[in-house]
């Protein structure tokens, strides 16, 4: 077998990896040498990584392709409250809630992991790794901002 290390195929494998079972996990996110590899690699904290995959994964969240994949992965809230640790039970909670069938949210979910897999090659979404980029940045993810702004007449 070849050396698919860095291609667009093997992290499309990773992502498509993490939406099974119970999801998007920290545990199983180290199972998934690419997108460690895209985020940053081995050097980066695993909670970087995961910070830098949610990021780009809710850049996708205004396409029905992306929200559906975020359901997938369990990274909503909603969920992640409901506790559901089974792809085919949250796949079938997102098609209820969008009045889809399972096959139409699971194709969403391929083409989602396709879009997602080239913004993380490309390193264009906010919060994204920022060194030894080649194209403009998709922006930098500010975690707080506190202004004050004093008026006077």
């Amino acid at each position: 077998m070849p050396n698919r290390r860095g291609t667009l195929a093997a992290l499309i494998s990773d992502l498509t990896y993490l939406r099974k079972g119970p999801g998007l996990t920290l545990t199983r996110l180290r199972e998934a040498p690419e997108v460690i590899h895209v985020c940053g690699g081995r050097e980066v904290p695993t909670e970087t990584v995961l910070t830098r995959l949610t990021t780009a994964l809710h850049s996708l969240r205004n396409l029905p392709t992306g929200a559906a994949l975020i359901a997938a992965y369990g990274v909503d809230h909603a969920v992640q409250a409901q506790g559901t640790t089974d792809l085919s039970e949250r796949r079938r909670r997102y098609a209820e809630s969008v009045d889809r069938k399972a096959d139409t949210i699971r194709q969403w979910e391929s083409d989602a992991i396709t879009e997602l897999a080239l913004r993380l090659m490309s390193r264009y979404y906010a919060g994204g790794q920022t060194d030894e980029l080649v194209i403009p940045h998709g922006g930098l993810l500010m975690e707080r901002l506190h202004v004050v702004c004093v008026i006077h007449d």
